[in-house]
């Protein structure tokens, strides 16, 4: 329980909070501040600001299109027009009436605004540290906290999220709504996503080209699969590997997903055949991470690619940095050009938001990503001694988009080889 001094901040802060947020309808005089539990509108300026906070927890956030304010549930995709010119010279002698160009227009995509419930608990312990120094200070403490968790969540659905379940079902949030990722994945049957690069491998493999040598006999494995001896191969499932000098097993093969750290697998014919010495070539499907990037950034229409910008996953960013440094990162002057060459990918910016599934890149302007919210936005605070907490209830409608497919690429299942 709280005792009498937090209570009084707590009451003070709710009290502070409901008329601070309050949406005030023309032409309504409030008697009395609705009750906290009751719940209440949020009014749009106080919303804004409580969205400012939210994006200044996130650098990536900061940086995509909130679009906020919408009265319906559901329209047309709002799309800025970078085509065309704008610049022109009217023939004023003949009277020419002169036609400016458009530069917004509305796509014939629908958003589709969900409902979004965004509740949380703070324990009577975590208000008593910060009652103590007024109804102020426990505001500002709960509005960053939430601030935090909400950007969090709104960063993590637009990468992860891959359906919009009724309810969701699922704990990591995949089936809350479907995100940028997914949407590019399922437009146009994919032509703006690779997954892979040889059929059937289900990987992207990226690094220089290594030649492994067979360290004994082949071992039927069973099944129609064989294995061949090779020490840290460091072949990622899925890479396809092209065997030569052997009697039997020579071409192209893919590793298979049960390959262990010191045998390759792949799918062949056992027949007893000692390959010691004998060599399997792994050419990766791209060079370099540059590569990649500067493949799906050209194809991209070129009058689509202003303000591009490399979106990757940390895994890829730690591992080219971990492997490049322990190459030629050894002296303070070498350090200071890995980290200004780091900090592009094909000549693109190159940016590494948190929460990004590993693997992935995106090549896109930030604010080709969006996130629409409807203008009503409802809020409840109770008090749930039963719980040992207070309680936030939030309810709001919101949908990812991309507002130009055509100004986007992205890559999957990417696996760095060495």
């Amino acid at each position: 329980m709280l005792d009498a001094r937090t209570r009084q901040v707590l009451n003070e802060c709710f009290a502070n909070i409901v008329k601070a947020t309050i949406r005030r309808e023309p032409g309504v005089q409030y008697v009395a501040l609705p009750d906290a539990a009751v719940g209440w509108p949020i009014d749009d300026k106080a919303y804004e600001q409580f969205l400012s906070l939210v994006v200044s927890k996130s650098a990536f956030l900061a940086r995509i299109d909130m679009v906020t304010g919408l009265d319906r549930l559901q329209g047309n995709i709002l799309r800025d027009n970078i085509t065309g010119h704008v610049l022109k010279r009217t023939n004023v002698d003949n009277v020419t009436i002169r036609k400016p160009t458009i530069v917004g227009t509305t796509t014939p995509e629908l958003y589709n605004l969900l409902r979004a419930e965004w509740d949380w608990m703070i324990s009577y312990d975590r208000i008593r540290q910060w009652a103590y120094k007024g109804p102020e200070f426990l505001s500002q403490r709960i509005a960053n906290q939430i601030a935090q968790l909400y950007a969090n969540d709104l960063l993590w659905v637009g990468f992860n999220g891959t359906s919009d379940g009724n309810p969701p079902a699922q704990a990591d949030l995949s089936d809350f709504a479907i995100g940028w990722l997914q949407l590019l994945r399922a437009y146009a049957a994919g032509a703006q996503f690779m997954a892979e690069v040889v059929a059937g491998s289900g990987v992207i493999t990226v690094g220089p080209q290594r030649v492994l040598a067979f360290e004994g006999a082949a071992v039927n494995m069973g099944g129609g699969v064989v294995g061949f001896p090779v020490t840290a191969h460091g072949r990622p499932a899925g890479s396809q590997i092209v065997i030569a000098g052997t009697v039997n097993y020579n071409g192209a093969h893919l590793v298979l997903p049960s390959s262990t750290a010191n045998q390759v697998h792949a799918v062949e014919v056992d027949r007893a055949e000692d390959v010691t010495g004998k060599t399997a070539t792994h050419t990766p499907d791209y060079a370099s991470l540059d590569a990649l990037a500067a493949d799906l950034r050209n194809s991209i229409e070129a009058e689509l690619r202003m303000d591009l910008v490399a979106i990757i996953s940390d895994d890829l960013r730690a591992t080219e940095e971990e492997t490049i440094y322990g190459e030629v990162g050894r002296t303070p002057s070498e350090k200071i050009a890995l980290q200004r060459a780091f900090s592009e990918l094909a000549g693109l910016e190159r940016v590494s938001p948190s929460l990004m599934p590993a693997g992935t890149m995106l090549i896109t302007p930030p604010k080709n990503l969006a996130i629409y919210q409807h203008q009503l936005v409802q809020r409840r605070m109770r008090d749930e001694p039963e719980r040992n907490g207070v309680s936030f209830y939030n309810d709001s409608q919101l949908d990812y988009i991309i507002s130009d497919y055509r100004r986007a690429m992205a890559a999957e299942n990417i696996a760095i080889t060495k």
